[in-house]
């Protein structure tokens, strides 16, 4: 997430200056996508949060049930 924050700010600072539309259009586009992966992080961070509060310690069950079953499949395959 670092890293995507600071190219938030770097994308932020580069659309302040006066450049060409063409210019920027890259620009608007990877700020827009990086963005949206901070926000989901965000999300996903919300909810797991509302499941430890609701479930407590036994939220870590699942993340625990998808890795597992995901090593197995890969190795089967």
């Amino acid at each position: 997430m670092t890293g995507n924050t600071t190219q938030v700010a770097l994308d932020a600072v580069d659309l302040l200056r006066p450049e060409p539309d063409s210019e920027l259009a890259p620009v608007r586009a990877r700020l827009a996508r990086t963005v949206r992966g901070i926000l989901w992080f965000a999300a996903g961070c919300g909810v797991a949060a509302l499941l430890y509060y609701f479930v407590g310690l036994w939220c870590l069950a699942l993340p625990v049930v998808v890795a597992t079953a995901t090593a197995i499949l890969r190795d089967a395959g």
